[in-house]
């Protein structure tokens, strides 16, 4: 099962492999069916001896999220990298850490977490995760490998795309550290047969980070220009 925080939590499909099941689920955001019918007040008794009687379209309804899938029929979980911040305790990020939790516990389901999913697979193991005192890391940053860490990367020193302040606090109690900074002491872990979680943006390019620094630009310049407006 593939599992983006940016999404609904609704199945789009399954695919089955062998005897893998993965579930992908995508993101598309909450927009109501049907908005209200908006009149303004000069159109809203036109002159004229005809006075047509106004209607209304039904509220928006919000769709509730839909279950996760019986964890029986999931083979792997992959959480992706997130806006949001794992630490807070809104109602679907309890819901996503349970969940993981309970996968966890099965001894059983493999869990892979990216940024956001790091720090959830952090959280679901009591790790602890918190917005980081250091500030930021962002864009390629030099991770120094511990000798476990060598090995499974194959890499003398790993240089990963970054973007992120919240940290997971300290490796939980099963983990084998297999990276870290000097900002972030948690960047990579794993315990065999269970879970694997880093940081970083392995599946980051020169080109989404462009594209995701341009859309922060935008919404900043934005922000700045409604300010300066008001």
């Amino acid at each position: 099962m593939i599992y983006n925080p940016e999404s609904e939590w609704r199945a789009l499909r399954e695919i089955r492999v062998s005897s893998v099941s993965v579930f992908i689920f995508d993101r598309r955001p909450l927009r109501p069916l049907h908005r209200p019918l908006h009149i303004p007040p000069r159109l809203r008794h036109p002159p004229g001896p005809r006075r047509l009687p106004l209607r209304h379209l039904p509220p928006p309804r919000r769709r509730r999220p839909a279950a996760y899938p019986a964890l029986d029929d999931v083979d792997a979980i992959l959480i992706t990298g997130s806006k949001h911040s794992a630490y807070l305790d809104d109602e679907w990020i309890l819901a996503l850490t349970d969940y993981t939790r309970k996968a966890l516990d099965s001894r059983r389901v493999r869990v892979v977490g990216i940024c956001f999913g790091h720090q959830i697979v952090g959280r679901a193991l009591d790790a602890g995760v918190a917005k980081n005192d250091r500030g930021w890391e962002v864009a390629v940053t030099e991770v120094d490998l511990t000798d476990e860490g060598k090995k499974i990367f194959g890499l003398e020193k790993m240089n990963i795309q970054q973007m992120h302040r919240d940290q997971v606090c300290t490796f939980p109690s099963d983990a084998v550290p297999l990276g870290s900074t000097d900002i972030c002491a948690v960047q990579a872990m794993y315990a065999p047969r269970r879970y694997f979680s880093v940081q970083g943006h392995p599946e980051f390019t020169e080109d989404i980070v462009r594209e995701i620094s341009r859309g922060g630009m935008a919404t900043a310049s934005s922000r700045t220009n409604s300010t300066t407006m008001l």
